[in-house]
């Protein structure tokens, strides 16, 4: 048998080690661009109420990940290209609760002003952007407002051709 016949199972099997090593380089600094927990969750959340929420992030692929909330625990593992995802029950309406989301990457994030309620999401044209203080008698509203429990977010304008993780 020739040399060159002979080296061929070293050299798939040099090929295919330095494949899986730069497939796991790519996994993993795609992962590190990724932030552990999505920034659609934070302190001053509002999960739904009586229904499981969804938590999500990015972290190193096998990696599991657990997130408490009051009195409830779930655990998630990443998948091959580093997404997490817990489902958690929320407390009774209410709040402030406090989550605590823990995984390889951080010791552990705490949101201690978490409420649970009802969430509504709005949309529509230019009139979703008008603010109160523009409107008749909108800064004495907001004067006479006390409604510590209503919180807002707002996502910012992303135009794009296709799904991205930032949406």
């Amino acid at each position: 048998m020739s040399s060159s016949l002979r080296s061929t199972p070293r050299r798939v099997t040099l090929l295919f080690a330095i494949s899986a090593l730069s497939t796991s380089a790519v996994v993993a600094s795609l992962a590190a661009e990724r932030p552990f927990v999505s920034p659609m969750f934070g302190d001053g959340m509002v999960l739904q109420r009586d229904e499981p929420n969804t938590i999500w992030g990015w972290t190193d692929p096998g990696a599991m990940v657990r997130v408490e909330l009051a009195d409830q625990n779930a655990t998630g593992t990443a998948t091959a290209d580093g997404r997490w995802e817990v489902k958690i029950s929320p407390p009774p309406a209410g709040g402030p609760y406090e989550m605590k989301i823990s995984g390889p990457q951080t010791n552990t994030l705490e949101f201690p002003d978490v409420l649970v309620g009802d969430v509504w999401l709005c949309s529509g044209q230019s009139n979703m952007a008008w603010p109160l203080s523009r409107s008749t008698n909108g800064e004495t509203e907001i004067r006479h407002a006390n409604h510590p429990q209503i919180r807002f977010y707002e996502v910012p304008q992303q135009p794009a051709y296709a799904p991205t993780w930032k949406t």
